[in-house]
């Protein structure tokens, strides 16, 4: 990823990514790498995810949240 920050004329090279919580890091790893990017978003938190995590909240077996993130 580059240094400077971009200015009105450069272009902005954004790489993005979506999935669930278990994915791999790898594909991400590779835009990092080679992809040349200014910004990298990624949306990982889906419906799916949190109701999954609510679930072991409430039985007591975690904490309601994704334990890879940070806190």
């Amino acid at each position: 990823m580059s240094q400077r920050l971009p200015t009105a004329t450069d272009g902005l090279r954004i790489g993005a990514g979506a999935g669930f919580a278990g994915d791999r890091m790898e594909p991400a790893v590779e835009l990092v790498n080679h992809a040349q990017l200014d910004a990298l978003v990624f949306e990982l938190l889906a419906e799916r995810t949190i109701a999954l995590a609510q679930r072991r909240k409430r039985s007591g077996s975690g904490p309601g949240y994704d334990e890879r993130l940070p806190a």
